[in-house]
């Protein structure tokens, strides 16, 4: 590609996937960080245009939350002024209108959820988060964790077993 269709190639990418990567990022760190995060996304998106696999180029977004979740990971990772994780998702997200009985059932919803996602395994948690709320199809899954689409089916399906069972966990307490 000549730089121009580059640059207009990532123009397009970038709209397409904001919205979905910035949501992503908000499910993961913390609300004061996720311009700087994005930022860095953005960027490594750009750099490495030239090794995005040619089926994904009509449509990155499996590619852009790749290396989303390799950001997110360098920042826990690096992250030394933070002994705890602030909230993954903020409850006032699940609510988005209605009466405060639906509003206080989905906070309670959200805390039921978010305590059984805390049990699981990372990998479990993340392939979850990326089908369930990012929308991806087992075939995005596999671009984005850089596995064959059989062994994400599979992984998918083992972490839904094992939310499932940490859910019942959750809501027998």
């Amino acid at each position: 590609m000549t730089d121009a269709l580059q640059e207009e190639w990532f123009r397009a990418a970038y709209q397409q996937s904001y919205q979905p990567v910035v949501a992503y990022l908000r499910r993961r760190i913390p609300s004061n960080d996720v311009e700087d995060v994005l930022s860095v996304v953005m960027t490594r998106v750009w750099q490495t245009r030239d090794t995005i696999p040619p089926n994904l180029l009509e449509s990155p977004l499996p590619w852009f939350f790749g290396i989303a979740h390799n950001v997110v990971s360098e920042y826990f990772r690096s992250s030394t002024r933070r002994s705890d994780h602030e909230t993954i998702m903020d409850p006032g997200d699940v609510a988005g209108g209605g009466s405060s009985t639906d509003v206080a059932e989905g906070v309670v919803e959200s805390f039921r959820v978010k305590a059984a996602l805390a049990l699981l395994s990372d990998a479990d948690r993340e392939i979850l988060l990326l089908a369930a709320w990012d929308g991806l199809t087992t075939v995005e899954l596999a671009s984005t964790l850089q596995v064959k689409p059989a062994a994400a089916r599979v992984r998918l399906h083992r972490a839904r077993i094992r939310f499932a069972e940490a859910l019942h966990t959750v809501e027998e307490q």
